[in-house]
């Protein structure tokens, strides 16, 4: 630290011992020091307040987006010698803060020239623009809640639906918002799909939508898994050529994201709105709080935004919990406009009643540790668990059984059967907590691909699966898709399925014609978030991991259709399900704000009507 703090002015070095116990990195005290030196801060500034304006720095790299002063020493105590740091008292905190204009803004003040670095509010602090960002959000969900447009759904869109589907669809319809949520297999994008067919039926040509996620291939999925939903439904062929047509993308590529622009900056915004009289978007669990600031921002006054996720699952590796923060409100709050445009599935078509795989979901989302021991203790057919310090044996055989599938796979792709060789890449997928480490991706891709194949130094060999981590819309490939290497007509090919884990229709690549790739024998929970595999192998980490959270397990469990297998400790499981993701975030008291201070907005030239 001597080394940093010379190069530190001496209110941030006086940060040192934060930075020891693990809270502060180098980057975090230089932004702090950039920014007092920005405002040419005085140099008697109380320790309080620099160390405040630390905490606001460091608080996106954790993905919050506040600091909350009253519990933070708590939310610390984990780290190093956390717990042993001199931390000021809250009230008297607030109160210097609040008494320097130099780096402070108040709520009420925030929008005032000049402006500060800081906004405190409700006893949070934020940086300016992640509390502009909060409260637009706020306000414009809130004033979209407030607008009621119903339209009637035809009695052949609602056949076949089970009652919460049905009721779910009489919300979504009732209103230019909409929020759908349910576990993995509740039928949500069957749900959205008669919507769209209800809305699609009773608007004119004219009418533009859009389907996004926070990844192309989510987005891709969700249009594949729409068009063939609404084929399901009957749907008349008109119809299928408007949803075959509609624009799916990620939400950087709809609101124009480029390498050109800065960052954070779009072409659609507020001045330049997109076009679009809907819009769907998947996966909102990963959505950050400024992307869908941005996104709700650029909508039309009059248009519809539908948003669909489940908030049990992984949150956004940027800052924010935006849709956990939607539907998570305290029951005194419901019925604000926002919450009344919720819909909730509960009844899963996926999991078997009674099985283990749900007694497994319904567990975790409890936040049982000891449910969920006792699901992955019994002997069931659909779940296996292997504690790595007891059963080394199992441990040895489970890894030979991953070997062999890939075996099988590599068999398919040298006899040049792209098609089984891609299916077979979604019969069984292993599954890590981490990319680096014993207990990581890297480690089991490795240990994988020399059953697979034994010598070193091949890049491209026949059977190798790949995931594309970047977007190429030009060859249709996008962050996500996954393929396998293939003989084809007498050369090594990379091959795709044309729809997102159907083998139906293949494409196939030169390795050269690929932008970057990386083997995917095993993956992160992360990346696998909106696919679902017949088998899974999870591999935790020990249970000091700070990746371990309820949600993470959540997800990685809930990627298995038929059988699942863990591999971890009995105390890692235990740190997982005991510790939900925790984001400081402020949006749920916004909401309530925004309820409390606006009236219901009239749209821009008239009435609501349907479009």
């Amino acid at each position: 630290m001597s080394v940093i703090a010379g190069r530190l002015p001496a209110r941030v070095a006086a940060l040192s011992a934060f930075q020891a116990a693990g809270i502060f990195n180098e980057a975090d005290l230089f932004a702090c020091a950039a920014l007092l030196n920005a405002i040419a801060a005085p140099p008697d500034l109380d320790a309080a307040i620099v160390l405040g304006l630390a905490l606001a720095v460091r608080a996106p790299r954790e993905g919050h987006v506040c600091v909350e002063l009253a519990d933070i020493a708590q939310r610390m105590a984990g780290y190093g010698a956390g717990s042993d740091l001199s931390w000021p008292e809250p009230t008297s905190w607030v109160r210097e803060l609040s008494a320097c204009p130099e780096l402070v803004s108040a709520a009420a003040d925030a929008h005032s020239m000049p402006r500060h670095p800081l906004v405190l509010a409700d006893g949070r602090l934020y940086l300016a623009r992640a509390w502009a960002d909060e409260r637009q959000l706020a306000e414009r969900l809130t004033t979209l809640a407030q607008q009621p447009v119903s339209v009637a759904a035809e009695p052949h869109y609602t056949a076949g639906l089970s009652p919460d589907q049905l009721a779910a669809m009489q919300l979504l319809l009732a209103g230019r918002f909409g929020v759908l949520t349910g576990g993995p297999g509740t039928g949500k994008t069957t749900t959205i799909a008669r919507v769209l067919l209800a809305l699609l039926h009773a608007a004119p040509a004219a009418f533009q939508f859009a389907v996004a996620a926070p990844t192309g291939k989510a987005a891709s999925r969700l249009h594949e898994v729409l068009l063939a939903a609404c084929r399901q439904a009957g749907a008349p062929e008109h119809l299928l050529q408007r949803v075959q047509a509609a624009r799916a993308g990620t939400l950087h590529r709809l609101l124009g994201s480029g390498p050109q622009r800065a960052a954070g900056r779009y072409t659609a915004n507020a001045a330049n709105p997109l076009q679009l009289d809907l819009l769907i978007i998947d996966e909102v669990s990963m959505v950050s709080l400024p992307l869908m600031a941005r996104t709700v921002a650029a909508l039309r006054a009059d248009a519809r935004l539908l948003l669909v996720g489940d908030p049990d699952q992984l949150v956004s590796v940027e800052v924010g919990s935006v849709l956990a923060d939607i539907v998570r409100v305290p029951p005194d709050r419901s019925t604000l406009p926002v919450l009344q445009r919720v819909a909730r599935l509960t009844q899963s078509h996926r999991f078997v009643p009674g099985s283990a795989m749900a007694a497994l979901a319904a567990s975790m989302a409890a936040g049982d540790a000891e449910g969920t021991l006792a699901v992955l203790s019994a002997a069931r057919a659909d779940v296996r668990w292997i504690d790595p310090a007891a059963d080394a044996g199992q441990l040895r055989e489970l890894q030979h059984e991953v070997g062999r599938h890939a075996q099988h796979i590599a068999a398919q792709a040298a006899a040049g059967d792209a098609p089984a060789a891609l299916a077979s890449l979604y019969f069984l997928r292993t599954l890590c907590a981490h990319r680096h480490g014993p207990w990581g991706v890297n480690e089991w891709n490795g240990l994988i691909e020399r059953q697979v194949h034994p010598a070193a130094g091949e890049q491209w060999f026949v059977g190798l699966p790949v995931m594309v981590t970047s977007n190429d819309a030009k060859l249709g490939l996008f962050n996500g898709d996954i393929g396998v290497v293939v003989h084809h007509n007498g050369q090594r090919r990379v091959a795709f399925s044309d729809a997102n884990e159907s083998a139906q229709s293949v494409r196939y690549f030169s390795p050269a014609q690929l932008g970057s790739t990386e083997p995917v024998h095993a993956m992160t929970i992360h990346k696998s978030q909106g696919s679902e595999f017949a088998q899974v192998v999870v591999v935790l980490p020990p249970a000091g991991s700070r990746l371990l959270t309820r949600e993470l397990l959540y997800t990685a469990f809930t990627r298995a259709r038929q059988s699942l297998t863990v591999v971890g400790t009995a105390a890692a499981l235990r740190t997982a399900v005991a510790t939900p993701v925790a984001r400081a975030s402020g949006l749920s008291q916004q909401l309530l704000q925004a309820a409390l201070l606006e009236e219901p907005a009239p749209e821009r030239g008239g009435s609501a009507t349907q479009k």
